[in-house]
């Protein structure tokens, strides 16, 4: 129920439906994973981050944890938290070096801070992994978020697609 009141353009119904399944197995990883996307898209970044942060207390060993911090990066670099933004998303590439959002979002922390020398570096290992990444491809991966809040980061990874 609560995907199909997604589809049909119900979000605060998937909201409900979600955090009612939730009430019952709090445990569940994929219902609040769904639940803090459905914040995102909504433009409840905080709630959205409340939901990642319990589901790394519910399973910090999950395989689905690093589009978890992923998501969580990008949330923060919304926020303007760069640090934290740059720190989740570090972690994401330390273990998982071909994550490609994650390691856009350590470049436009970087760009952020003026660090363009690091920024620079991340690049060259960006495309050591995607060598045919593409601008088109990036607007692909932030389909379904808010222009605006899209525009927010690709203005920061500007210097990744010349």
């Amino acid at each position: 129920m609560g995907v199909y009141n997604i589809v049909i353009g119900n979000k605060s119904e998937a909201i409900a439906y979600f955090k009612q399944i939730l009430k019952a197995n709090p445990e569940d990883f994929r219902t609040r994973s769904m639940l803090a996307q459905i914040y995102l898209l909504t433009g409840k970044e905080d709630k959205a981050l409340h939901l990642f942060n319990e589901n790394e207390r519910y399973l910090p060993e999950s395989a689905g944890m690093a589009l978890q911090s992923t998501t969580k990066a990008f949330i923060y670099y919304l926020q303007e938290k760069y640090d934290e933004s740059e720190e989740v998303a570090a972690q994401v590439v330390l273990f998982h070096p071909e994550t490609p959002l994650a390691r856009l979002i350590v470049i436009a922390c970087k760009n952020r801070k003026g660090d363009f020398e690091q920024s620079e570096s991340h690049i060259k290992k960006f495309f050591e992994y995607h060598p045919h990444f593409k601008k088109s491809d990036l607007e692909k991966l932030l389909s379904g978020i808010a222009p605006s809040k899209k525009n927010v980061i690709l203005s920061c990874i500007s210097n990744v697609f010349p």
